[in-house]
């Protein structure tokens, strides 16, 4: 990663067990200065996480300033959930009150257009996914397109391609 860019929400994405959370303690939550938030729903982090409800995450993470909020397994709030609007508006205020917001995916598809907008860089693991589906979803991201060939043609069983999406 960039260590001179700020980045301010940042999507990591890939199959099981393919070290996306290891990549973040590492990368992001060690040694890291500020608050951390964690919603903590596979027990990742041990004492440093919590769970909680979505919308209650969501209104805590609100009032945080300079803190690291990590949504593992993003897709178990996302899926069918009506709270876009508030989510937006997190990333907006992220921006604004110096957080970093990460949000764990496990499928390419699976993340909302619009947290891609909004998203500043995009960590790319190995995926299991239908390379027409994402060339489909993508047509018009060559960037996203090109790292998920890229790393799913990379040997390595923990490879990940990084991808800037807002420079």
């Amino acid at each position: 990663m960039d260590s001179k860019k700020d980045f301010r929400v940042i999507v990591v994405c890939g199959a099981k067990k393919r070290g996306k959370s290891t990549f973040i303690k590492i990368k992001l939550v060690s040694g890291y200065k500020g608050n951390l938030f964690i919603n903590d729903v596979n027990n990742e982090y041990g004492d440093k996480g919590v769970v909680l409800p979505f919308k209650e995450f969501i209104a805590r993470s609100m009032k945080q300033w300079r803190t690291l909020n990590i949504f593992e397994d993003a897709t178990i709030y996302l899926s069918n959930k009506g709270d876009s609007e508030e989510l937006k508006h997190l990333m907006v205020l992220a921006r604004h009150r110096a957080n970093t917001i990460v949000f764990v995916f496990h499928s390419l598809q699976s993340i909302p257009s619009y947290i891609l907008t909004q998203s500043d860089l995009l960590v790319l693991f190995k995926t299991t996914e239908n390379v027409g589906l994402i060339k489909n979803k993508f047509k018009y991201n060559v960037d996203i397109l090109r790292a998920f060939v890229d790393v799913n043609n990379k040997t390595e069983p923990y490879a990940r391609v990084f991808v800037t999406l807002h420079p």
